[in-house]
């Protein structure tokens, strides 16, 4: 069992470590763009100065600076969704930074599961504000959160079932890495209804 402080000091590395990785991918967009740059002027300056030669020499031209920017495009793109990645990540551990403060304000409540005519989590602030479903929600996807309330607003019976989300529980509880890619995935492709349907198929 970790102490606060050691929680405090992991994500504390996570975001240092990831702020390094974010900065690097940074540059490398930066050189890429440039270089689709000077590969773009370069292609369509060379097809205008040449345009009263062969076809031959024009294609040779468009060959060597437009495919060669098609595949940096690509590059490019990839390099964007890992900075979007490495942000999102820095940002949910700087959530849970707040958190271990009592900030839970990154988190969503759940206000839409308050009913007052249930037998207990009307009472007991299960949903809301700064509700025991704030603290504890990390879902992603919208079928995530209605099945983390529907654990809350129908709790198991049998003692084989309870056992069995205990050991999920535990398995999952050192698989930091694991659990924030899954959750980082989910954040930056926010999902609808039909989420658990596509998590299902690419399962």
């Amino acid at each position: 069992m970790q102490t606060l402080s050691e929680i405090v000091s992991l994500y504390r590395q996570i975001i240092s470590e990831t702020q390094q990785e974010l900065n690097k991918v940074s540059r490398r967009i930066h050189h890429i763009g440039t270089i689709r740059l000077i590969l773009f002027v370069a292609g369509v300056a060379g097809i205008i100065y040449f345009r009263n030669e062969s076809s031959i020499l024009i294609a040779a031209i468009a060959a060597l600076t437009f495919i060669p920017f098609l595949v940096l495009v690509k590059r490019h793109n990839r390099l964007f969704y890992r900075k979007d990645y490495l942000e999102k990540k820095i940002e949910i551990n700087e959530w849970e930074l707040k958190a271990i403060d009592y900030d839970i304000s990154a988190f969503d409540g759940g206000d839409e599961f308050i009913n007052p005519t249930h037998p207990y989590s009307y009472d007991l602030d299960i949903f809301g504000n700064r509700s025991l479903f704030q603290y504890i929600n990390r879902t992603s996807t919208q079928s995530g959160k209605i099945r983390l309330a529907d654990w809350f607003n129908i709790p198991l019976k049998r003692k084989e079932d309870i056992e069995k989300r205990q050991n999920a529980v535990r398995e999952l509880t050192p698989l930091l890495t694991l659990r924030q890619d899954f959750r980082i995935i989910g954040l930056l492709y926010k999902g609808e209804a039909t989420d658990e349907k596509e998590i299902a198929d690419w399962a």
